[in-house]
């Protein structure tokens, strides 16, 4: 399955394409995901983010959030309407780029802006609530942001054509299996011997 946006077909709706095994042709119809019955997005600039628990996060380019036409939006599965908006009535994302991206755990949400701002929305609650913003030194074009496996924030800016790595606060080391797992461990508060010949980290 294949989830976007699309204005040109069902503008704030999220699309399903069902594409199975398909690996090129693919022309049947898109279905709705979800659908927005009451015009909450207006911009084509847009993204969309799904959730651990299937919901989803809809942001879109905005100069001034307001309640009924939000920078981000929460949407349940299926719903025709968002049950969480930003704006006044919660907390305003002014300056919206339409980009955002979650955090492997699901408990983070980071948006880019057009004023030099990026949003860290903490999502791990019933209600969304804003983490902190930080003033982004690559440009105040964010087209892009997200985060890798460690909570690094990742910048893409198109004014200064940069790109900036965040780190979050705090010591931490990261493990890294033959596998391909990745396992962030924080706040550790020892020297930490590595294998190969006794090589010490200081973390």
């Amino acid at each position: 399955k294949i989830y976007t946006v699309d204005e040109d077909v069902r503008r704030g709706n999220i699309l399903r394409a069902d594409v199975g095994t398909t690996t090129s042709g693919y022309d049947g119809a898109a279905v709705d995901q979800t659908t927005d019955g009451g015009g909450n997005i207006l911009n084509g600039l847009m993204d969309l983010v799904r959730a651990p628990d299937g919901s989803w996060y809809i942001a879109q380019y905005r100069f001034t959030d307001s309640d009924g036409v939000p920078s981000l939006s929460h949407w349940q599965d299926g719903s025709n309407a968002p049950d969480w908006t930003s704006g006044p009535s919660t907390f305003s994302l002014n300056l919206a780029y339409g980009s955002m991206d979650i955090d492997e755990a699901g408990e983070s949400l980071v948006m880019g802006t057009r004023g030099g701002l990026i949003y860290v929305v903490d999502i791990s609650g019933a209600t969304p609530s804003l983490s902190t913003s930080i003033t982004h030194s690559g440009g105040s074009f964010v087209r892009d942001v997200a985060f890798d496996a460690a909570g690094n924030i990742y910048a893409v800016s198109s004014s200064t054509e940069t790109l900036r790595i965040y780190t979050p606060g705090g010591t931490s080391h990261t493990v890294t299996g033959s596998d391909g797992t990745f396992n962030p461990v924080p706040e550790p508060a020892t020297m930490v011997l590595l294998g190969l010949g006794g090589l010490a980290a200081l973390l």
